[in-house]
Parts: C-alpha cells; sequence; structure tokens
C-alpha cells in the first residue's frame, strides 16, 4: 500500500520518470471561463530548493491569503502567484511570496491535512476580476456534500498529454459517497476530511496530473463557496475516468481563519 500511496504522490506531483521537472496543472473535458467568472483563482509556481519549479493551483481567500494544497508548498523556497485573467499568460496582477504555513499534520504518504497558505506582503485590490473566494458557513462545515454537483476550477492540459491550456478551464462533477470514493483509494479515503469526485456530464472529467490545489466550488444564490482542493488521483491518469480527491475544506476553516487573521 505504501509503495501505491507515493505512486500516486509521484504523479499528481509531476515527479514520475517520464515527467519533466517543470510542472503543468490540468482539467480534461472542461469549458472555456469567461473573464470575471472566477475572480478568485491563482496560479502558483513555486522554486524548490534545489532549483527545479513547481505548478499549482491556489484560491484567494482574502486579500492577502491564497489557500492551496501543502504538496504545492514542501519543500519550496520561493513563490510566484498571478491572478485576474482566463489568459494564463497574461495576469493582471504577479507577484511573489516567501511566506507560506503547510497544516502541521500535513502527512506527504497519506494526503492526511494536504492544504497550505500563502501569505502576500501586500494586499491586493479588488476589482470585478480579482476577488475572494467566500470559506463554508457553519452550517456547511461538517458536510459531506455527497451526490451535490460542484465546480472544479484550474489552468492546463486537457489530458495526460499535450500543451497546457492557454485559457482557464472548469469542468461540473458529482461528488461520491465516501464508500464508493474507498473502493477506488482505500485508506486515503478513511477519514472524513477527504471526498471524491466524477464528471457529471462525462465519464471521463476532473483533475489530471498535477493539477494541485485546483479548487472546487458550490454556488449558492450567486455566492461562490469553496468546499475542496484537488490533492490526488488515480495512478491510471485522468483519461481512465477514476475519481479526483480532495481534501473537505470545512474542517480546516479554523485554522485558515487564525491564519488570515478572521
Amino acid at each position: 500500500m505504501r509503495a501505491a500511496i507515493i505512486l500516486v504522490l509521484s504523479f499528481i506531483l509531476g515527479l514520475g520518470p517520464l515527467e519533466a521537472s517543470f510542472i503543468h496543472p490540468r482539467i480534461i473535458n472542461g469549458h472555456n471561463a469567461t473573464s470575471g467568472q472566477f475572480p478568485w483563482i491563482v496560479t502558483i509556481t513555486g522554486k524548490t530548493k534545489s532549483g527545479d519549479q513547481t505548478f499549482c493551483n491556489g484560491v484567494l481567500v482574502s486579500n492577502k491569503a491564497i489557500l492551496t494544497a501543502a504538496q504545492c508548498l514542501d519543500g519550496i523556497k520561493r513563490v510566484s502567484v498571478s491572478l485576474g485573467s482566463v489568459k494564463r499568460d497574461v495576469p493582471l496582477v504577479h507577484t511573489t511570496s516567501h511566506h507560506f504555513a503547510i497544516h502541521p499534520k500535513y502527512n506527504a504518504t497519506t494526503f492526511a491535512n494536504n492544504i497550505g497558505l500563502i501569505t502576500l506582503a501586500n494586499p491586493l485590490s479588488f476589482t470585478k476580476f480579482i476577488k475572494a473566494i467566500q470559506l463554508p458557513s457553519y452550517i456547511h462545515r461538517s458536510d459531506t456534500f455527497t451526490n451535490s454537483i460542484a465546480t472544479l476550477v484550474g489552468f492546463g492540459r486537457l489530458g495526460n498529454t499535450g500543451s497546457p491550456a492557454s485559457r482557464l478551464q472548469f469542468a461540473k462533477v458529482k461528488i461520491l459517497p465516501e464508500k464508493k470514493c474507498q473502493s477506488y483509494y482505500g485508506s486515503l479515503v478513511s477519514t472524513t476530511n477527504t471526498m471524491c469526485s466524477v464528471g457529471s456530464e462525462n465519464d471521463v472529467q476532473g483533475a489530471c496530473p498535477n493539477d494541485n490545489g485546483s479548487p472546487l466550488i458550490i454556488t449558492e444564490k450567486l455566492t461562490d463557496i469553496l468546499i475542496g482542493i484537488a490533492s490526488f488521483i488515480s495512478t491510471k491518469g485522468c483519461e481512465a475516468g477514476h475519481p479526483t480527491g480532495y481534501v473537505r475544506i470545512g474542517p480546516y476553516v479554523t485554522w485558515i481563519r487564525e491564519h488570515i487573521g478572521y
């Protein structure tokens, strides 16, 4: 089991023997986003201590804080973040940060508590294209969202191979019951802090290798609410139609608020 778990991690981080050190995120069978549709999406480029680059997604949760997967920050000495545009190479804002926090109980082998925060040196000015997402309210913090339709958002390639997408992608996905998720991933989903999804419009729809930190949202009364961030996928890749695994945000709201100051 340990070897299998490590193999999953190598695929999602792009550390397998056939992967380059420059990492790209991907969503398969998604749709092109429009300007301002997801104003809280962030791309994160990390620089490791050995000089390699990593690439992840994140989500703006305040005017100075970005939430992402802990694995996107583990071993990183500096990150660059870009936001404000659906065009990946033409961001409205680009800045760097040396300040980030990984959840103290993060486990790189089992993906437990796979969540981290980046703090920006200067607050951002909110516009139509740059806004913070809403965290789950108290009534949603223990919700598993089973059978709910949610939206996964991110930049990147559209399958296991090919070039990164030049435009922000999103896909509608369905949240699976915990037992169904466990039938694929076993002990990786043994806690209520993890959930899985499959495509709602297409059997092969969801995150692909390296789509770390991509936000999963629901929309209530025209308000986007963050319910998960992409954590792991199947070792068979994203074209096999297997579920995407997420960290469920509800149990971490208190930890997030302690770090962002409200």
